[in-house]
């Protein structure tokens, strides 16, 4: 009878213990700098067949289509990036009567200077965050009139650059082994532990 009990209370305590450490465990696993990023392909919000009509004004500009391209980042590491610099090397077939380039953070407030300069061409720009706090975000979205061809670059010392995947990477397979190893042990012992103290008591009430 005893151990029908112990089971789902071994399986508890073993769960239990995943919710507790689990992300602990996870944020001990991430290395120190890392930046995570995510290139969105220019993508048409506005055309003629949207607004029924030739031209569209927008941004004081008058065009026949509006694309948006984006880039996502986050500090994905532990530890905060001081004078960070990154690429967006832009290009376009046809120069776009429309280019304008905005951004938007998490935290809205407190992020930090974000500045931005032509790079070689007048599309591309370079990037510089004073300090990129870890866990905090920045989209880029660059509106034009053309569509763009974006490539991310960056490349700082001791920073691990990483492009964002939806498929589990090797940290998520290590980190579901590790847990998935504690758990095991853990409810391994515990099993031996209350198999020593139901004997025990069984002794205890001959």
């Amino acid at each position: 009878m005893l151990e029908k009990l112990i089971a789902p209370f071994v399986v508890g305590i073993a769960v239990g213990f995943v919710l507790l450490f689990g992300s602990d465990v996870k944020q001990f696993l991430l290395p120190d700098y890392e930046v995570t990023y995510k290139v969105v392909s220019s993508k048409k919000l506005l055309g003629p067949e949207d607004v029924g009509r030739k031209e569209i004004p927008i941004l004081g500009k008058k065009v026949s289509d509006v694309y948006v391209t984006q880039v996502d980042l986050k500090n994905s590491g532990k530890k905060s990036i001081k004078d960070i610099e990154m690429l967006l090397d832009i290009n376009s077939i046809n120069a776009p009567e429309l280019y304008r380039v905005f951004y938007i953070t998490n935290p809205e407030e407190m992020f930090g200077d974000v500045d931005f300069n032509n790079f070689k061409s007048k599309l591309s720009k370079k990037i510089k965050l004073k300090e990129f706090v870890e866990k905090n975000e920045i989209t880029i979205s660059v509106i034009s009139s053309e569509q763009l061809e974006l490539k991310f670059i960056a490349n700082k010392a001791g920073v691990n650059f990483k492009e964002f995947t939806e498929e589990e990477t090797v940290e998520d397979h290590t980190y579901v082994a590790i847990m998935s190893a504690l758990s095991v042990i853990i409810g391994r012992l515990l099993i031996d532990f209350f198999g020593f103290l139901v004997a025990l008591y069984r002794r205890r009430t001959r």
